[in-house]
C-alpha cells in the first residue's frame, strides 16, 4: 500500500533483494525472518545511498563554517543548524526516496 501512495512503478530491485535473502536464509526460514532480513537489507542500501549523496554537500558547509566564520557564537550555531538540516534531509531521503518513484505532480 505504501508503494501505491508514493507512485513506485519499478519493483525489480526489491524482488532481486528478496530472492537473494530467500536463498541466503534457506528453505526453513519463516516469512517473519524473510521480511525482517529483507527490510534490513533495503534500509541499509538506502542509508548508504543517502550518505553518498549528502556527505559532500554538508561536509563542505561545515568546513566553510569552520574556516570562514570568525565570531565565537557563530561556529557552533551554524554547525548545529547544518547538522540538523543534513540529518532531516537524510532521514527523508532514506525513508521516502527511490529511483523507481514516478513523479505524480509535475
Amino acid at each position: 500500500m505504501a508503494y501505491d501512495v508514493f507512485g513506485q512503478i519499478e519493483f525489480e530491485q526489491e524482488e532481486r533483494v528478496y530472492q537473494t535473502v530467500k536463498l541466503q536464509l534457506g528453505p526453513k526460514a519463516t516469512d517473519e525472518q524473510l521480511n525482517h532480513q529483507f527490510w534490513t537489507e533495503i534500509n541499509s542500501k538506502r542509508f548508504m545511498q543517502s550518505l553518498v549523496n549528502l556527505m559532500p554537500f554538508y561536509m563542505s558547509w561545515i568546513l566553510s563554517t569552520i574556516l570562514l566564520i570568525n565570531r565565537s557564537y557563530g561556529k557552533p550555531a551554524l554547525a548545529i543548524a547544518i547538522f540538523a538540516c543534513g540529518f532531516c534531509e537524510g532521514m527523508v531521503q532514506i525513508n521516502y526516496s527511490d529511483k523507481g518513484i514516478q513523479q505524480i505532480v509535475g
